[in-house]
């Protein structure tokens, strides 16, 4: 019988000194878990920080663009803006190769006619060009505003 436990110790000791060691290292093994879990925290904070970050430097952007309208209605006519504006509109709807290039690529937010739906979509959100229709309204109301 003495054996038997001696036999059963001998193949337990290995397990008996993990758990020994398990219980003498616990508090560090906690401390790198928790800052562990911390980093993970702040790097998915960051990330998110960093979406935002970049939504507004796109809204500014298409700020940018709208001021950019304006000034070129200042210096030509409000006129001649939407006359432009249009003429890519109506170049775009009668071509539709270049059209379903311009949707394909993916490169797509960085065309001045990669979005034309005049509500705010999600798409609209990661663009730096306004819908040329946005544009085009923004110039008529400069207009209005003049007259």
């Amino acid at each position: 019988m003495q054996a038997r436990a001696f036999r059963l110790r001998e193949a337990l000791a290995p397990l008996i000194r993990i758990v020994a060691l398990w219980r003498r290292q616990r508090p560090t093994l906690i401390a790198g878990i928790l800052i562990s879990l911390a980093t993970l925290a702040a790097g998915i904070a960051l990330m998110a920080v960093s979406v935002i970050m970049q939504l507004v430097i796109l809204a500014l952007s298409r700020l940018r663009e709208h001021y950019a309208d304006a000034h070129g209605a200042e210096v030509t006519s409000p006129d001649a803006m939407i006359s432009a504006l249009q003429g890519l509109d109506d170049f775009y709807s009668r071509h539709r190769v270049a059209r379903a290039r311009v949707d394909s690529s993916k490169m797509k937010m960085l065309f001045i006619y990669a979005l034309a739906d005049p509500f705010v979509s999600l798409e609209e959100l990661f663009a730096t060009h306004p819908p040329i229709p946005k544009r085009i309204q923004f110039l008529r109301s400069l207009k209005m505003s003049k007259n």
